[in-house]
């Protein structure tokens, strides 16, 4: 994987960590290792404006990803999908 396709991966956990909530957010931190946990704050930090098209982008980009790997149906995928654009 490139450093630029990394970077991209980073900023899209990123944005979805910020958007879930502290409680949810720390739930996932936990099963990471302390590495990545200290990579993710740092971008978390960095990160300034956020557009909706981004977490849109960000959420996106995580559900294809789980589908293709998780074998999720598409009606649960689109359900979920719209039920945390619609949170957004």
């Amino acid at each position: 994987m490139s450093q630029e396709q990394q970077e991209e991966d980073l900023r899209r956990a990123a944005i979805l960590l910020l958007n879930m909530g502290e409680e949810q957010a720390a739930n996932v931190l936990k099963y990471l290792d302390p590495k990545q946990v200290e990579k993710l704050i740092s971008y978390m930090n960095k990160l300034e404006k956020v557009q909706e098209t981004d977490i849109v982008g960000a959420l996106n980009h995580f559900f294809t990803e789980s589908s293709n790997q998780n074998d999720l149906s598409l009606t649960s995928s689109k359900f979920i999908r719209n039920t945390l654009t619609s949170a957004v």
